[in-house]
């Protein structure tokens, strides 16, 4: 309470009482009084796994300005010519560019990416507290099998907007008179008293609200993301990001190839097929998934007074942290970790794989004449190339295939003389799985 001011005119005291408490800020504000708040903060986490999310890349005309539009439409028109339809054109306009591999990259089963999900819900104890920054943790359950390599693509519920701006204006005002008149001989004296005092608070203020900021750490065991909030930005909701992992790959040589069959929509001839040979790159075991633990710390800013107010610059604050535990995630079943090389072979009636021929290829360019068996990820293209020697052995045995000589020999005979493949051979040939991780 303000104090009073008393005054003494002429012998007669006037007490005027100033106004009220003061102006106290009225529109940013949460609330005028709280009731039932919640006695203590409750959080919980919520940890699983997506897919990966189709179509996130953009085509590029999207990110472009109109006049750049239209120039890349015509640049792209002038290159297509007259005979491309609009439908075509379209088409082409609207293309995501296909991502760059690396040699061999299709032959590298090593590489995981996964899109996991976050999610934070719970109770805290007044409007103005707030989770004011989170700290994810996934951790390998087996370090051994494989490696973080990278978080990708961080995305949140979170919006960035505006609130606008707000002014408002207090007046405390009090006046206090009295006017008394005497007349003493010729002299007429007016009195008077008054008093008055004003009070103004203006409020104002511009607040945008923005989406909070988010980062990764790696170690090779252990994935990171934290996601920081702001004044007014509860990290409540939903974040999601993807994670990339490099498995631990088994030791053995194990080549395997990759042939052009087909040239302008027919078969192609010995001579022009093209080869691809790389080393296949793949899970040490499939036995069994790979997991990780989840878990997380979450840092509670929590208001003992001030809290009323939006401004949080009159809070006084504490803050905690608080560990939360997740659960165990699955990261890649033990079928996304499964791999297997196909091959073609010969075998006696009633034999066992061992004791077949395989179809096998020569590799060395120079030095003492050596052969791989001839491999293939998918059992398709193990049993296209079949087919492939049914129909090129119609005229005669297929000695060789982009100059590299072919033949039946054993699994291990590398240093085998290869003969070719005749049509009765290639009749006898079967589709065999020839290794595998598990």
């Amino acid at each position: 309470m303000r104090p009073s001011s008393v005054s003494t005119i002429g012998g007669l005291a006037v007490v005027v009482l100033l106004a009220g408490c003061g102006a106290k800020p009225e529109l940013l504000r949460h609330y005028d009084r709280l009731d039932g708040a919640t006695a203590n903060a409750t959080l919980e986490l919520s940890v699983f796994m997506a897919s990966p999310k189709a179509g996130e890349s953009k085509a590029p005309i999207v990110g472009l300005s109109e006049r750049a539009q239209a120039e890349l439409v015509k640049a792209l028109a002038e290159r297509a010519g007259p005979d491309v339809s609009a439908k075509q054109l379209v088409a082409s306009v609207m293309a995501t560019p296909e991502e760059e591999q690396g040699p061999c990259a299709w032959a590298d089963r090593t590489v995981l990416s996964k899109r996991v999900v976050f999610t934070l819900l719970g109770d805290l104890r007044k409007p103005a507290d707030r989770v004011d920054k989170l700290e994810m943790v996934l951790e390998l359950a087996q370090p051994e099998r494989a490696r973080f390599t990278s978080w990708d693509r961080f995305d949140s519920v979170y919006a960035s907007f505006d609130i606008g701006s707000a002014k408002f204006t207090q007046t405390d005002k009090l006046t206090l008179g009295r006017t008394k008149t005497a007349s003493v001989g010729d002299v007429e004296r007016v009195l008077d008293i008054g008093a008055e005092t004003s009070d103004v608070l203006e409020e104002s203020a511009k607040y945008a609200l923005r989406r909070m900021s988010l980062g990764g750490a790696l170690t090779p065991s252990v994935a990171k993301l934290v996601v920081e909030g702001g004044p007014n930005v509860n990290l409540f909701g939903t974040t999601t990001a993807t994670v990339s992992l490099k498995l631990t790959a088994i030791d053995d040589n194990l080549p395997v190839y990759r042939l052009s069959l087909v040239k302008d929509g027919k078969p192609a001839m010995p001579a022009v097929v093209t080869i691809e040979r790389c080393q296949a790159k793949v899970a040490k075991s499939s036995s069994d998934g790979l997991s990780v633990k989840t878990k997380a710390n979450a840092w509670i800013r929590e208001t003992a007074s001030g809290d009323s107010t939006v401004s949080e610059g009159d809070d006084v604050t504490s803050i905690r942290t608080m560990p939360l535990s997740g659960p165990t995630l699955q990261l890649a079943t033990a079928d996304d970790l499964y791999a297997a090389t196909f091959g073609l072979v010969q075998c006696p009636p009633g034999a066992q794989l061992e004791a077949c021929h395989r179809l096998r290829i020569e590799v060395a360019d120079f030095g003492a004449p050596s052969s791989d068996v001839l491999q293939f990820t998918t059992a398709a293209a193990a049993a296209q190339l079949r087919l492939w020697l049914l129909e090129q052995t119609r005229t005669g045995t297929v000695s060789a295939v982009a100059g590299r000589r072919i033949g039946l020999a054993g699994a291990d005979d590398d240093a085998a003389a290869l003969t070719g493949v005749s049509s009765t051979a290639a009749n006898q040939l079967r589709v065999a799985r020839l290794r595998q991780n598990r």
